[in-house]
């Protein structure tokens, strides 16, 4: 039975209304979940480790609780908790997750028992439909030796207070045609179109992270851009199209380079058609068979990349986690320097960078004009609102910066560098480091 330390006079309190406390025991949200599928389960804790609404003096708030994981319920991940910051997930020998316990910060328990906690947890049920699993808790209060214990099941300490049980229904099969009601809009292509089917296909993202150097970095960046479905077509992988009178495949790749400047971490997004594309798309893809399909498709990437194209990584995605293009804020520059001209350049850069403007004018082409006829006067632009941060690197004769990268625009590597050392630079000695995501007032790496 639970476990609570009362005195004589609660005992005698309490001796008629014990039932009506014991109801409000920890409990699983939702109580039916579905077979070999990854959910979120939620435990509910109704109250402390005293008796509710029958003897208040008695309850006091949760300081933990430990949830045991079930035989056969796998992939699990905890879910972080501002109530209870504090998470210790324990696994086995094979590293399966057995248990995990919030926790509060000792000396932030409430002074009563008032709040309704949740603790969620994000896990694979087992395939045993009709068939129940139960979540044993233990959770522990603030005043000493204040414990309660919900473990009992039908056939395991029976008599004890009851364990949170989950139903397991059988999963249930999502017509294809209702999939593409729901996640895909009607496509203008017709029924005899040769992109029909790619386009109106259940897709999955990938996101490719790749380096570019040698020879490759003067090609184009549409030329680039055109040939990736070529590569991604003899790795084997079929790339979905758009759904549009003129179809295109559908992938994105990070901002473009001027013509000569190399990459070291670059990126791009595709949609692709997989044969677990179905299963993506309605949230049954676990993160480990995404981790899994996402290093196969690595390896067929790297077995035919052509000399100076690198693939790093590559990421399936859910189809819910932002674009490339909406988390792209900033780029990290390297630019190779004369090291026999380095005398005097860290003192112009600390100058430069101490300026709160660094104007440049950027010339104008307009093509429409003759060889012969005078140019079109430039725009003015601010170098320094571009610019977050700049430092010489002695030791391999580099400029490195960071620039922000806007939708409305930001300023080239070569004006940069002319901006704050008044270097006429080509593009051939510049690389981009790593493209970096918003994180809040800061950035972050991509990968």
């Amino acid at each position: 039975m639970k476990k609570i330390t009362l005195s004589a006079a609660a005992i005698v309190t309490t001796s008629i209304l014990v039932a009506a406390g014991a109801s409000a025991h920890v409990s699983a949200n939702p109580a039916v979940g579905v077979a070999n599928v990854s959910q979120e389960i939620t435990l509910q804790i109704g109250h402390g480790c005293g008796i509710p609404n029958v003897v208040p003096e008695t309850n006091t708030d949760t300081s933990s609780l430990t949830v045991d994981i079930p035989a056969g319920v796998t992939s699990v991940r905890a879910v972080s908790s501002t109530d209870f910051p504090s998470l210790t997930v324990t696994k086995n020998g094979s590293g399966a997750v057995t248990s995990i316990t919030w926790a509060k910060v000792p000396g932030t328990e409430l002074a009563a028992d008032t709040n309704f906690y949740k603790l969620t947890l994000r896990a694979k049920l087992p395939n045993l439909p009709f068939t129940k699993v139960y979540f044993k808790a233990h959770q522990v209060c603030k005043a000493p030796g204040k414990t309660a214990e919900w473990i009992g099941t039908p056939t395991e300490n029976v008599g004890e207070e009851p364990a949170a049980e989950v139903a397991i229904d059988e999963a249930q099969v999502v017509p294809i045609d209702r999939l593409r009601r729901a996640r895909l809009p009607k496509s203008k292509l017709g029924a005899d179109s040769a992109y029909a089917a790619s386009a109106e296909a259940l897709h999955s993202r990938l996101r490719v992270f790749f380096s570019r150097s040698g020879p490759l970095r003067f090609l184009g960046h549409l030329d680039f851009l055109k040939n990736l479905p070529r590569l991604l077509r003899r790795a084997g992988i079929e790339v979905a199209y758009s759904r549009g009178f003129n179809p295109v495949p559908r992938l994105s790749l990070g901002p473009a380079l001027a013509l000569g400047i190399a990459s070291d971490e670059d990126a791009f997004d595709v949609d692709v058609i997989l044969p677990e594309s179905a299963r993506d798309m309605t949230g049954e893809l676990g993160d480990d068979e995404r981790t899994q399909l996402a290093a196969e498709l690595l390896a067929r990437l790297r077995g035919v990349m052509p000399e100076g194209l690198v693939t790093l990584e590559t990421k399936l995605l859910r189809l819910d986690e932002p674009r490339l293009g909406q988390m792209i804020g900033a780029a990290d520059f390297a630019v190779r320097l004369d090291p026999d001209a380095m005398d005097g350049l860290p003192e112009r850069l600390a100058t430069t960078m101490a300026f709160a403007e660094l104007p440049m004018v950027r010339k104008k082409i307009d093509r429409r004009r003759s060889a012969t006829s005078q140019g079109t006067p430039g725009v003015t632009i601010d170098v320094r609102k571009h610019l977050v941060s700049a430092e010489l690197d002695a030791a391999t004769s580099e400029l490195r910066f960071r620039l922000r990268m806007e939708p409305t625009g930001t300023a080239r590597p070569r004006e940069v560098v002319l901006a704050l050392l008044g270097i006429e630079a080509g593009e051939h000695v510049m690389r981009r480091v790593r493209l970096l995501a918003r994180d809040g007032d800061g950035f972050a790496t991509l990968r």
